[in-house]
């Protein structure tokens, strides 16, 4: 009698209960058995993605070393690519300063806009233009040079050093450079600095010659008419010296700005 009462006591003990949240526990599992399962990690959840194979990732290898350097080469051209008009910006304002007789001004102007852009041959040719009438014909001729190394087809900045060669009697170095900016781009200021130069030579029929071809270019300059009618008299046409001063003063009167340049 007291063995079936221990064994029903003991069946109970046995047979799950409900908790108060419906959740149901074994009281005969052991304690170190319950302690291991509610601090043990999660069982791992088996992928349902195929694995990536050895050549798909290489083609991802592949797509990534192409578009990854060529988004960041695109990011430094839009950066990098804004500086040119930065540059010309800065270039401009420079030219009107220049224009404004502002050298100074003018030349921190250029300086900046090479600063922006080490490639601007124009704010070179404009910087030497600036620190000629500045009195600094070296750094002048220095800047052309820069300008032509960048720009080998620059024929503003062989013009400009070709006379500035003229006014320190470079003869050679002046036509030379001179005559290859008319190859380039004819224009009427270097062919009125071929004219200066074989004037100072005593060429006075060479000279007439260029000083006509100037004038073809720069009808209204009265200084090339000057020049030309002082190299006439040279040669004794007196009569055509005299029609050319005629022009010049008639020019002159009516532009009185204008000047050799």
């Amino acid at each position: 009698m007291r063995d079936s009462f221990f064994r029903r006591i003991q069946k109970i003990l046995e047979t799950p209960k409900p908790s108060p949240h419906h959740l149901q526990y074994r009281s005969v599992i052991p304690l170190r058995t319950r302690i291991w399962e509610s601090i043990r990690p999660p069982k791992k959840i088996p992928s349902t993605t195929p694995p990536i194979t050895r050549g798909q990732r290489r083609l991802l290898q592949s797509v990534a070393a192409i578009v990854v350097p060529g988004l960041i080469g695109w990011g430094i051209y839009v950066y990098v690519d804004s500086a040119p008009d930065r540059s010309y910006s800065r270039l401009q304002e420079g030219i009107t300063l220049s224009a404004a007789g502002k050298l100074d001004q003018a030349i921190g102007k250029f300086s900046e806009a090479i600063s922006m852009w080490q490639y601007n041959s124009r704010a070179y040719l404009e910087r030497g233009n600036a620190y000629v009438l500045s009195a600094r014909p070296e750094q002048a001729k220095e800047d052309w040079s820069r300008a032509i190394e960048l720009d080998p087809k620059l024929a503003a900045a062989y013009a400009a050093r070709g006379s500035e060669y003229r006014v320190e009697g470079r003869n050679e170095k002046a036509l030379a450079d001179l005559e290859h900016s008319i190859s380039l781009h004819p224009s009427g200021d270097a062919y009125y600095q071929i004219a200066q130069v074989f004037a100072s030579l005593g060429e006075n029929k060479r000279a007439i010659e260029n000083y006509s071809l100037a004038i073809a270019l720069l009808p209204a300059a009265p200084f090339v008419y000057f020049s030309r009618a002082a190299a006439k008299n040279a040669e004794g046409d007196l009569e055509g010296g005299e029609e050319d001063r005629a022009t010049a003063l008639r020019l002159a009167h009516a532009a009185p700005d204008a000047k050799p340049h």
